[in-house]
């Protein structure tokens, strides 16, 4: 876990979550990501707008990827992390 928050510490309103998994209750709504219902949520962190990001890891085909979305739930990145 302390492995996918240590790049996140230096970002504004860093909050790293414990053994949290599934979707939190703003993404709930969204069907588009129900695929991040069982991953594992790393943290939060502040965008502009008033946004929270959210970081999720999940494995995919045997790799552990970070998906970071917003509060809106558009997924804004997607990338293989070890």
């Amino acid at each position: 876990m302390n492995v996918y928050q240590r790049n996140f510490y230096g970002y504004p309103g860093w909050r790293p979550y414990g053994s949290t998994y599934g979707l939190v209750g703003p993404l709930v709504g969204f069907s588009s990501l129900a695929f991040l219902s069982g991953a594992l949520l790393v943290g939060t962190y502040a965008a502009a707008q008033n946004q929270k990001v959210y970081v999720y890891v999940v494995e995919e085909e045997g790799q552990n990827v970070e998906y970071r979305v917003d509060s809106s739930g558009h997924v804004l990145s997607k990338k293989v992390v070890e």
